[in-house]
């Protein structure tokens, strides 16, 4: 059972997170992810975004959930220890030896600022200039977005 659902968390974690589209309230026309570089993206001079509308896209569209909160002995989110680090629920796939055994914590990006928090969900490159290993998926998200998210994720240092 534990391995069924770590193969669907993973699948829907690969298959969603590139496609992670908000929608344009005054369109309701998807946002398409960012194909941008680093060097041609000022992260600083991204304006804040909707809190709400990052709390949704971290809990229900990119699951970020999943992977970053740790779970009680019953299989269950443990909601008192919401998105402080976990181990990865699944096991690495035969194919690789890069994989990453323990999601960071994200509750309120600590140690990273927000630009850094931004080209991470932006372009995939982490603040150490690496790209996040698997099974976090390259997200690639678009500005407004990745904006929502980090703000959301920021608002807890408050």
């Amino acid at each position: 059972m534990k391995r069924l659902l770590s193969a669907t968390v993973l699948s829907m974690g690969i298959v969603l997170a590139p496609f992670a589209l908000a929608q344009d309230n005054s369109s309701n026309a998807p946002v398409a992810p960012s194909t941008a570089t680093s060097a041609a993206i000022d992260f600083a001079a991204i304006p804040a975004g909707d809190v709400e509308r990052g709390r949704y896209i971290v809990e229900h569209v990119s699951l970020c959930v999943q992977c970053h909160t740790p779970r009680d002995q019953n299989g269950e989110l443990d909601r008192s220890r919401w998105l402080q680090g976990a181990p990865v629920p699944m096991d690495a796939p035969y194919w690789t030896d890069d994989w990453a055994f323990r999601a960071p914590a994200i509750y309120s990006f600590v140690g990273y600022d927000r630009a850094q928090a931004l080209e991470l969900l932006i372009t995939g490159i982490a603040r150490d200039g690496e790209e996040a290993r698997l099974p976090m998926p390259p997200f690639r998200m678009n500005e407004e977005d990745a904006a929502a998210v980090v703000d959301f994720l920021l608002s807890s240092r408050k």
